[in-house]
């Protein structure tokens, strides 16, 4: 599976960025290094998905080469997908990994092929280590956009997926402050990122309201936490992206 290269034009090309969370480590879709130039392929669209655990596989108990990203390419004849992840990761370490991956040109925009930048990544402010229950919900928006702006400056025409459900008691524990929910957290983000989108309109980038979607009902009963451990969600998770991206097959 190879990397995503995107094109400059807002008109020509169109990048997805998908926003949402979770947990611990680091990872990346091909056993090839996390900073290897993105090879070319001759599938017509390129999809980058960065993100944290959400985005993987392999680590909380899942088959090997099944997260979203995986069933996406192997979904669509026409989109070549390339995942880059980190465990744990918040939205302070991702814009900076970001920068680094986009910025100085590891994966870098291919004038040739429509590209989309996924970004799937959010909850992991909320955790220990990081702003934990003190969070608010505007940073974390604002930081997601922020880093969708950039990708649109870096060539690519970004959609911010929303976070995906939370329970409210999830990082309850770690959290001293007994009136914090996740679940409220997570719809302040959620709520946030549909806000500055509109205002981002003139910039191409789109917000898809990823975690609320109706094929994504059942997710608490196949998951123990915020992690998709079920095939099946997972690939409900792929449809929702494939049908945000054209087809050109």
């Amino acid at each position: 599976m190879k990397s995503a290269p995107m094109h400059a034009s807002a008109r020509r090309f169109g990048a997805v960025i998908v926003a949402v969370a979770t947990i611990y480590a680091f990872g990346c879709l091909d056993a090839s290094p996390q900073d290897a130039p993105a090879p070319l392929s001759s599938k017509r669209q390129r999809v980058l998905i960065f993100g944290d655990s959400i985005s993987g596989t392999g680590t909380f108990g899942e088959p090997p080469n099944t997260a979203f990203g995986h069933l996406l390419d192997r979904m669509r004849s026409d989109l070549d997908v390339t995942i880059r992840y980190v465990l744990g990761e918040s939205t302070r370490t991702g814009e900076r990994r970001l920068r680094e991956l986009i910025g100085d040109g590891k994966i870098a925009a291919d004038p040739t092929a429509t590209s989309y930048l996924v970004f799937l990544e959010g909850i992991n402010d909320t955790s220990p280590g990081n702003d934990g229950c003190h969070a608010p919900p505007e940073d974390t928006a604002e930081r997601l956009m922020m880093m969708a702006r950039f990708a649109a400056e870096r060539g690519f025409v970004p959609i911010v997926l929303t976070l995906t459900p939370a329970k409210a008691n999830f990082h309850f524990k770690y959290c001293p402050n007994p009136r914090f929910r996740l679940s409220v957290w997570r719809d302040g983000v959620n709520n946030e990122l549909l806000r500055l989108s509109k205002l981002d309109a003139w910039s191409g980038i789109r917000v898809v309201e990823f975690g609320d979607h109706p094929k994504l009902d059942g997710w608490w009963e196949s998951n123990p936490n915020v992690h998709p451990k079920s095939v099946e969600l997972r690939k409900k998770m792929a449809k929702i992206l494939s049908d945000v991206i054209p087809r050109t097959d």
